[in-house]
């Protein structure tokens, strides 16, 4: 309350771990913290305090992993929240004081340098701070992100711009979603690269050296890849964890993923696709590997007893997409293969 000069010691009362991100929300004397718990690796722990952190409840738990990075910012209203898990590349909105939280978007550069998040001034606004200083300056680059509704898309601005564009690993797959035995074809992305040298299962062994490979994948699971690059003695890397998904999916009637609140079938899909669900849905939407919104199905809020709601994608292209349910508390996200 005094600019620094002097500070209060607070108690703490219910708080664990290791801080991960804070905000302090000073219109009502509330506050935030996430944090980590080594004996626990894969949950970031949120805390609510109403007291100035004298005592701090679990509000909510994220099934991150305790080394993923993650800013917190607050929005104009009370209670909204951002977080952005810059590990993942995913973006989170909550509206209830951390609660629950909807999914807003994905980052699809996997090593894009977000340096920091602040919410605006109105209601949905959003800014990204993102930032490339390569060879000692010659090449700095700052970017600015900006959202009015709520992250879900982007408005880039290029304040400083400082030598040739920033040198960066970046990378797509054909297919994600295939079968044992089947050969997935790499594009490459990146910026200003010379070499690279591709790991299709994150076991540290180069694979490949060739800049737009093809792979072989024999065992089902899910597959991290990373790719490595350098130009003009700058190294960079990206990965997409679980990006290749290989199962054995020819036959198969329904799809049921370990949440089983959520089935999809058939797989792949044609003409039709069926989603059942036991939980009261708001909205369901497409999306490609990209994050670019495909289609979106207008539904009011639908009860569980109407199943399956069937979804046309009569007019969607062959490959793999993402499909994202809506419902008050959060929203819920599937890869699907669409095949003609």
């Amino acid at each position: 309350m005094n600019y620094g000069i002097s500070f209060i010691s607070h108690s703490l009362q219910g708080y664990f771990g290791s801080t991960k991100a804070a905000e302090i929300d000073n219109s009502n004397d509330i506050a935030y913290c996430i944090s980590y718990d080594y004996e626990i690796n894969d949950t970031l722990f949120f805390f609510i305090s109403y007291n100035n952190f004298d005592d701090l409840d679990v509000k909510h738990k994220f099934n991150f992993h305790w080394s993923n990075e993650v800013f917190l910012s607050r929005e104009n209203v009370a209670g909204s929240l951002f977080l952005c898990n810059t590990t993942l590349k995913e973006m989170y909105f909550s509206d209830n004081f951390g609660e629950s939280w909807t999914f807003k978007n994905l980052f699809t550069c996997p090593n894009l340098p977000i340096k920091g998040i602040t919410g605006g001034r109105r209601n949905g606004e959003l800014y990204l701070h993102v930032e490339y200083l390569q060879m000692m300056g010659q090449r700095r680059h700052v970017y600015i992100y900006h959202s009015l509704d709520y992250g879900e898309t982007f408005t880039v601005y290029h304040p400083v711009s400082i030598g040739p564009d920033p040198i960066y690993a970046n990378f797509i797959a054909e297919d994600t979603l295939v079968e044992p035995g089947d050969t997935v074809q790499f594009t490459d992305l990146s910026n200003d690269a010379e070499t690279w040298e591709w790991d299709f299962d994150n076991d540290g062994t180069i694979d490949s050296y060739d800049q737009n490979p093809t792979y072989s994948y024999r065992d089902t699971g899910y597959f991290t890849v990373k790719l490595s690059i350098t130009g003009e003695a700058i190294q960079d890397y990206g990965i997409r964890y679980d990006y290749i998904h290989v199962d054995n999916i020819t036959g198969i009637d329904v799809f049921i993923p370990s949440n089983s609140e959520f089935l999809i079938y058939p797989i792949p899909a044609k003409d039709v696709m069926k989603v059942m669900l036991n939980f009261k849905t708001t909205g369901i939407s497409l999306f490609d590997l990209y994050g670019k919104l495909v289609k979106t199905y207008n539904y009011n809020i639908l009860d569980s007893s109407i199943n399956p709601i069937e979804l046309s994608v009569v007019e969607i292209p062959s490959g793999v997409y993402l499909l994202k349910v809506d419902s008050k508390e959060d929203s819920k996200m599937r890869k699907i293969l669409i095949s003609k």
